[in-house]
């Protein structure tokens, strides 16, 4: 237990907050001298023109999306799944990152249901994009049903919102090749379509109704793009 009670790096006492609330065997421990005076310690910015981290939110709470192995995050073979931020905590080194992978019932053949953790320190190596072969596949329950009204599930609700980076980068691009964004453009443009309810109109057009329950499930990612 003394690494966890002093700082790896100058010895010096560490306070509560630099432990945080999850405590890995393997990791080491730095003080908030350290990490400033040590900047090989810190995760740099992260650009999005060079990798899909550049997308993450590191909060309590949020949604992001990790390999199923830290240590194959470059092969094509490896799949990537959602997780939930637990803590993010700069001084917990190699561990920054205590996440959970969302529901099983969410996302089929999630590697555990246990904490696990993760090094910042992969981020700036993360492709720029994923291909769709290495997602895997979310289910939409209960939110078919159009008798409900609300979601069932949070998981869901959090894998949602997940998307938000990714969609708002799509939309400020005037220059997106996009096959989506294609197809948007060219519907609106359509002398028919009426302006004042086009969005409605398309997701018809591709025979997409969301019920009630998947309206409830997309709320809190379509405030988000909303108040964007």
């Amino acid at each position: 237990m003394a690494e966890r009670t002093y700082c790896y790096w100058c010895s010096a006492r560490l306070s509560a907050a630099c432990l945080g609330n999850y405590l890995p065997d393997d990791a080491l421990y730095a003080c908030a001298a350290c990490l400033v005076n040590r900047p090989e310690l810190v995760l740099p910015p992260l650009d999005r023109a060079t990798t899909l981290a550049g997308l993450f939110t590191l909060q309590r709470g949020k949604v992001l999306l990790l390999p199923a192995s830290e240590l194959r995050f470059s092969r094509v073979e490896t799949i990537w799944y959602p997780a939930e931020l637990l803590e993010y905590n700069q001084h917990r080194i190699p561990s920054q990152i205590a996440a959970k992978w969302l529901g099983r019932e969410i996302c089929s053949g999630s590697p555990s249901d246990e904490v696990f953790y993760r090094a910042d320190g992969f981020f700036p190596q993360y492709p720029v994009h994923i291909d769709l072969a290495q997602l895997t596949p979310i289910s939409l329950p209960t939110t078919l049903n159009p008798s409900l009204e609300e979601t069932l599930c949070p998981d869901l609700s959090m894998a949602m919102q997940l998307a938000v980076p990714g969609i708002l980068e799509l939309i400020r691009d005037t220059h997106s090749t996009h096959a989506i964004v294609a197809h948007y453009h060219s519907f609106e443009s359509t002398p028919e379509v009426d302006h004042h309810d086009h969005d409605r109109q398309w997701l018809a057009s591709l025979d997409f109704t969301p019920t009630p329950g998947m309206l409830a499930t997309m709320d809190a990612a379509l405030n988000c793009l909303g108040r964007t």
